[in-house]
C-alpha cells in the first residue's frame, strides 16, 4: 500500500521579521502626490460651491415667499374683521405717525437715520396689542416680517422687518406726491384726490377691498422686500406722478437677483429684476449708506411695478 505522509515545514524566521523599512517608503504619499490630492478636493469644492450657494438661495426664496403668504392672508382676513375696509398702512409723513397704529407696528422705522428713542427700530412692537394690526394674525410672532437673505445688519443691529406694503394700500400720507395726488389726514380719510371727492389727476388710493377694480386683486401687489438701504418706515413709493420713470424706494434682490411680492388675492410671487440698479445693488447698512433716490430706471422693471401699483380712475 502506498501511504502518502505531509509534512510541514517549520515557520521561517523571516517571516516574522520586522516591515522592510523600504517597503513603508513605497507606500507613503510623496509631497506630490499630497499635492495632486489636495488640488483635486479644492476643485471639487470649487465646483460644488455655485451649487450649495443657489441651493441657499433657493430654500431663502421659498421661505420669503412662505413669509409673503403669511402677510397676505393676514392682509385678507383684516378687512374680515373691520367691515372691508384696508389695515392702515401709516407713514411718517401723516400727522398719526407717532399716534397712529399700523399694519407694521407703531411708528416702526428701519433706516439708518432712525432715533431708537422716540421710534421702534425693532422689537415685538411689530405685533404688539392696539399698535401692529396683523399680530392677532400672524401668532404674534415677528420672523414672518423678516427676509431670510436680509441679512446684513442696519446700525442698530438686525432688522426685524425687511418687507413694506404698496403706498396706495390704503397709505396714509398728508403730502400727495406719497399718494400719487392724493392727501389724508391723521384718521386715515381722504382730504383730496381719488375717495369720495374724486379726481382724474389722481391714482386710486384702495380704501376697502370693494374698491379693488381695474385692475382687480390678482394684478395688484400689496407686500414687496424692500432692499436695506432703502428701508424706513412700513409705506412702499412708486411715483406716477407726470409719467415718472425713476426709483424712490427700491426692492430688494436677495434672493439669485429676484424678490418676492404678496398680491391682493393671496397670491405670492418672485420677480427677477433686470435693472442693474436694483438688480445688482449691495446692502451696505451702515449710518450715511442710504440709497440716494430719486434714480433713473432702465428696462422694464419699474414699468411692470407702477402697472400693478394702482390706476387711474
Amino acid at each position: 500500500m502506498l501511504r502518502l505522509v505531509l509534512r510541514t515545514q517549520p515557520r521561517s524566521e523571516k517571516s516574522c521579521s520586522a516591515p522592510s523599512p523600504i517597503r513603508d517608503l513605497q507606500s507613503a504619499f510623496t509631497l506630490v502626490e499630497l499635492l495632486v490630492v489636495i488640488a483635486i478636493i479644492a476643485i471639487l469644492a470649487a465646483l460644488l460651491m455655485p451649487v450649495l450657494h443657489s441651493a441657499q438661495l433657493k430654500a431663502q426664496r421659498v421661505q420669503c415667499m412662505d413669509n409673503m403668504r403669511q402677510l397676505g392672508y393676514a392682509w385678507i382676513m383684516y378687512p374680515d374683521d373691520c367691515g372691508g375696509k384696508l389695515v392702515p398702512n401709516v407713514s411718517t409723513s401723516s400727522g398719526a405717525w407717532q399716534t397712529g397704529p399700523s399694519w407694521d407696528g407703531l411708528a416702526n422705522y428701519m433706516a439708518a437715520d432712525a432715533n431708537p428713542t422716540t421710534t421702534v427700530t425693532n422689537g415685538p412692537g411689530l405685533v404688539a396689542d392696539h399698535q401692529g394690526l396683523f399680530g392677532n394674525y400672524v401668532g404674534k410672532t415677528c420672523a414672518v416680517f423678516k427676509c431670510p437673505g436680509d441679512t446684513v445688519p442696519g446700525p442698530f443691529g438686525q432688522r426685524v422687518r425687511s418687507y413694506s406694503m404698496n403706498s396706495m394700500m390704503n397709505g396714509w400720507s398728508s403730502e400727495s406726491e406719497y399718494l400719487n395726488g392724493n392727501t389724508t389726514d391723521g384718521n386715515g380719510n381722504i382730504t383730496s384726490g381719488s375717495g369720495p371727492r374724486g379726481s382724474v389727476t389722481s391714482y386710486r388710493l384702495y380704501q376697502a377691498v370693494s374698491q379693488m377694480l381695474f385692475p382687480g386683486p390678482v394684478d395688484l401687489w400689496v407686500m414687496i422686500d424692500e432692499h436695506g438701504d432703502s428701508i424706513n418706515d412700513g409705506f412702499f413709493w412708486v411715483n406716477l406722478l407726470d409719467s415718472n420713470t425713476q426709483w424712490e424706494d427700491v426692492p430688494a434682490s436677495y434672493h439669485g437677483e429676484s424678490t418676492s411680492l404678496a398680491f391682493g388675492d393671496g397670491h405670492a410671487e418672485t420677480r427677477v429684476w433686470s435693472d442693474p440698479w436694483v438688480r445688482d445693488h449691495p446692502v451696505y447698512g451702515g449710518a450715511g449708506q442710504e440709497i440716494q433716490k430719486p434714480h433713473a430706471s432702465s428696462g422694464p422693471d419699474l414699468p411692470w411695478l407702477q402697472s400693478h401699483t394702482t390706476a387711474l380712475p
